[in-house]
């Protein structure tokens, strides 16, 4: 099995068995999907480091200030709540997970379709 597949597998499966997939199955279902995603990296000025993760070449980093910058202290704190986790692991997972489960997504945007409008 790829790790399209797996990934695919655990998001969009029944229960997955990771909670940080579950997480960024939310964030992702919260906001739009990776379209939504680009609006909300793109208002808060952040729209170079989302689309380093969409294109070819290396991802940048996402710090933890950007991250709670972008996602503010609401969301975080209510993903922390709903998943019975703190709000630094969600930053954390934020910071570490986020760009690559990006990554992956839009390499294989018929994998994820419910995620992956056209973005342009």
């Amino acid at each position: 099995m790829s790790i399209i597949e797996s990934i695919k597998e655990k998001v969009f499966g029944e229960m997955p068995e990771d909670q940080s997939l579950k997480i960024i199955a939310k964030i992702l279902k919260d906001n739009g999907g990776l379209k939504g995603l680009e609006g909300k990296f793109n208002r808060e000025g952040h729209l170079d480091l989302f689309n380093s993760w969409i294109s070819p070449g290396i991802n940048q980093i996402i710090t933890a200030d950007q991250a709670q910058d972008i996602f503010g202290e609401t969301e975080i704190q209510n993903l922390a709540t709903s998943f019975s986790t703190s709000r630094d692991q969600i930053v954390d997972l934020l910071v570490n997970q986020l760009p690559d489960f990006v990554t992956t997504i839009s390499m294989d945007p018929e994998a994820f379709p419910k995620y992956w409008p056209p973005l342009h």
